[in-house]
């Protein structure tokens, strides 16, 4: 098998997101999840994605984006398949919700009995009706209610994870900043 072109950053960045409702626990973004200097993360007694389906989604033309990213074989679409379906998913059951919360405001509570395993590679689709030039947080999230509404893009459930790709030169902006 070659090479993946994905370093481990890609996969540790796939854990982050995964646990991001477990350990992000809220809107308390000063302590937010997993520590860069190593720490252990906390449960704050949110919801954690237990089986992810992992959707590619192009924004706009994937011509566009970076064929290595883009490319049938060895590109994103492969990694999702192999890591969502591997060894690094079964390290997760340590983050079950089957202990008391242990930080935010649900803190002592019991927890929520969520299991951590393992997922799939559910497609790649395109977004085709979407704002051209720079984007705003806003405008994304019209774009992807939108695309849910036409039935472009599978509904969320518990499982869903919308792995957004966009082309080189568009800058996102947040809340005007």
């Amino acid at each position: 098998m070659p090479a993946s072109p994905f370093s481990r950053s890609s996969i540790r960045c796939l854990v982050a997101v995964l646990l991001a409702g477990c350990v992000g626990g809220g809107t308390d973004s000063t302590n937010a999840g997993l520590n860069a200097a190593g720490a252990t993360a906390q449960y704050y007694g949110g919801p954690v994605t237990p089986n992810a389906k992992v959707y590619v989604v192009w924004w706009g033309d994937p011509a566009k984006i970076n064929s290595a990213v883009t490319a049938a074989h060895g590109g994103i679409a492969d990694f999702y398949a192999g890591v969502t379906n591997s060894s690094f998913m079964d390290w997760l059951n340590e983050y079950n919700t089957n202990i008391p919360a242990q930080a935010g405001s649900h803190s002592g509570s019991a927890g929520t009995g969520q299991f951590i395993g393992r997922g799939n590679y559910a497609g790649t689709l395109t977004l085709s009706n979407i704002p051209s030039g720079n984007v705003t947080d806003a405008q994304i999230q019209s774009t992807l209610d939108g695309a849910f509404a036409a039935g472009t893009l599978p509904r969320p459930d518990e499982n869903a994870l919308y792995a957004i790709y966009f082309p080189p030169g568009v800058s996102i902006t947040l809340d005007g900043t």
